[in-house]
């Protein structure tokens, strides 16, 4: 098979390939620092504190996050005498002082960030996402989250792969290999630009290839966002084009009647405190299950003297005896001493509940809630 690459020409578009500002040319508030990665970019203030914006603002030049939701969530402040920056705008809040807004969508921080660059507040309450803006791509490819990390994807989700067999821009999967995988064909008039390129088969049907490897999608792939044949054979990859930080290495998965969770090296479920819903931590504490009780029935993840800190949705607190608590997306981190064997979820979130059937004060970490936004 031989490759054909056609030139982009400047200033003009291809039909399936956005045009897009380059990312060093776009003028960015003073207040806003950018991080790009290999799927796109981030935006932090000047401190290095990730933004957010959040599902529930809905109107245009105005934000819904008020009271105690702008403590939790500080918005980012604009001065008085702001005005837009191409993509970026300024609303009015309710008090009268301004905030930044990116794409008609208001900005926060996380009160419960670590430090520079952490994303501890990325998917809570399935309300709150990291500020991100994909990079380009053609028509027929997104970018999607997965367990892995942000991969690229078609545009159902689908993962897409690449066979380290292939060479050359040149495909080496046929005849019965198609029976597995399936070639992400492209427009016949689509041209190549940057890392996307235009391979064409002994068929002469045209496929798309990143940084000149053919993508294929896994015919027996269930649902987006799934990454099951990254491995097979020992030549099909994921293309990751930003990996998920790790968790600290002895963590183990577990199945359990609630999915798959994350549990220590023995295979204890690994919990976290429930803060919202009816029964969160703060009112089971109150109600069911004081501090002593919650010692003799709940026991903090420690980290080793030597163990280095960990990154991403994990870190650490101090406790008052000087000890390292593992923490996950801000909190801290538990096992349940009355879980028997490896999987065991339901007796520890129903724990302090007075119910069979309600969760109480902890929940259990599922390995889903580790996919990126």
């Amino acid at each position: 098979m031989r490759q054909i690459l056609f030139a982009l020409a400047v200033g003009i578009c291809a039909s399936s390939i956005a045009c897009a500002t380059s990312f060093a040319e776009e003028t960015v508030p003073s207040v806003v620092k950018v991080q790009s990665t290999g799927a796109g970019r981030y935006f932090t203030d000047t401190a290095g504190k990730t933004l957010y914006t959040y599902t529930l603002d809905k109107s245009p030049g105005k934000s819904a996050c008020e009271g105690q939701c702008a403590i939790n969530w500080p918005p980012l402040e604009a001065p008085g005498d702001a005005s837009s920056i191409g993509k970026w705008s300024v609303v009015t809040r309710s008090d009268g002082t301004k905030q930044w807004a990116y794409k008609g969508k208001p900005l926060y921080r996380y009160a419960r960030d670590t430090g520079p660059w952490a994303m501890l507040g990325d998917g809570q309450a399935n309300s709150w996402y990291v500020a991100f803006e994909p990079i380009a791509t053609p028509g027929e490819i997104t970018i999607h989250e997965s367990l892995l990390g942000r991969v690229l994807a078609d545009a159902s989700g689908m993962t897409l792969y690449v066979n380290s067999g292939d060479s050359n821009g040149i495909s080496k999967c046929n005849d019965k290999c198609l029976n597995d995988w399936q070639p992400l064909w492209s427009p016949a008039l689509a041209t190549s630009g940057g890392d996307w390129s235009v391979v064409v088969r002994d068929d002469a049907r045209k496929q798309w290839a990143y940084k000149g490897q053919p993508l294929y999608t896994y015919r027996s792939e269930l649902k987006p966002g799934s990454t099951v044949a990254d491995g097979a054979g020992g030549v099909w990859k994921a293309v990751v084009v930003e990996p998920t930080p790790p968790p600290p290495s002895w963590i183990t998965i577990q199945m359990s009647d609630v999915g798959p969770v994350l549990a220590d090296a023995d295979g204890r479920t690994l919990y976290t405190p429930q803060t919202e819903g009816p029964w969160n931590f703060e009112k089971m504490r109150k109600e069911t299950c004081d501090d002593a009780c919650l010692a003799t029935h709940w026991r903090p993840v420690l980290l080793s003297a030597n163990e280095p800190l960990p990154t991403g949705n994990w870190s650490a607190i101090t406790r008052d005896d000087g000890s390292k608590q593992l923490t996950y997306k801000g909190f801290g981190v538990y096992t349940f001493v009355h879980d028997r064997k490896p999987g065991d979820v339901l007796r520890g979130e129903h724990f302090g509940s007075g119910l069979k059937t309600q969760s109480a004060g902890f929940r259990a970490i599922l390995q889903s809630s580790m996919m990126r936004h």
